[in-house]
């Protein structure tokens, strides 16, 4: 293949200056009517697989707090850690309501967030790199805690509950202007 072939990078127009998460994911967003466990979002991609991550007005992010760990055992039975995915239909991986618990981070602060699904989905894998470092959670791209595959027969319902990426930033400009 010949260099005429390949053609060059300004043939190809202008190059899109988003962040990649801002190009390929749809931003969605669970807020918690108590602060107890802080606002996740969810980053959607049109293969419908799905990332947790810590919102941006999560406490952990606003706050700065230092983060201690980030534990997957959720239960003494029920360790998202263990969980083991193989073959195309993701035989063996762990079911989730969207009110089941991920992880449970604990802060230097004494303050312990609990991270839930946010949908009907099936957990395919934790972010490892958490557990030994989880600051990374802090990190715009980095900082994943789950991948989820949503069910499908529920997914468009699902997503009409949470909330749009205009719609979080309106209820975060309410909860900023009316503190609890």
């Amino acid at each position: 293949m010949s260099s005429e072939e390949i053609g060059k990078i300004e043939d190809e127009g202008p190059l899109d200056p988003r962040p990649f998460v801002d190009r390929y994911y749809l931003k969605k967003y669970v807020l918690s009517p108590t602060l107890e466990g802080g606002d996740y979002r969810l980053l959607i991609h049109s293969n419908k697989l799905s990332l947790v991550t810590l919102a941006p007005s999560h406490p952990i992010i606003t706050q700065n707090l230092t983060i201690l760990s980030v534990n997957f055992k959720v239960s003494p039975e029920l360790d998202r850690d263990r969980n083991v995915v193989s073959g195309k239909g993701k035989r063996g991986a762990q079911l989730l309501s969207p009110q089941s618990i991920i992880c449970v981070i604990d802060t230097s602060c004494g303050r312990t967030f609990v991270v839930r699904a946010g949908l009907t989905s099936k957990l395919l894998e934790v972010n490892e790199k958490i557990r030994r470092e989880p600051e990374v959670l802090k990190k715009e791209g980095l900082g994943y805690i789950a991948v989820l595959s949503p069910k499908a027969s529920e997914f468009q319902k699902q997503l009409n509950v949470l909330l749009s990426e205009e719609d979080y930033q309106k209820k975060i400009g309410e909860r900023m202007s009316c503190p609890p």
